[in-house]
């Protein structure tokens, strides 16, 4: 089985969320945003998502993949199956 590895950007806010499915600090707005990023990214071409982490790099960037937007952001790293 092949794992390809696809690094996103997206806003440090959500790496609670991400790392420990603790949304304790989000809006329902960020909640559902972060939920349509992941449907957008479940399947690339052929591949299938199969498990994201939370990279260590932290930045303020002037796009992030969730929403467009400046933000402080963090590496969002999704491995992939090929199907």
């Amino acid at each position: 089985m092949s794992t390809i590895i696809e690094v996103f950007k997206i806003p440090s806010y959500l790496a609670c969320y991400v790392a420990n499915d603790d949304p304790s600090n989000l809006t329902d707005n960020e909640i559902e945003e972060y939920h349509d990023f992941l449907e957008k990214i479940k399947k690339l071409d052929n591949q299938e998502l199969q498990h994201v982490s939370i990279g260590e790099d932290l930045g303020f960037y002037h796009f992030n993949n969730i929403n467009s937007l400046g933000n402080d952001c963090i590496e969002l790293i999704a491995f992939y199956k090929i199907v």
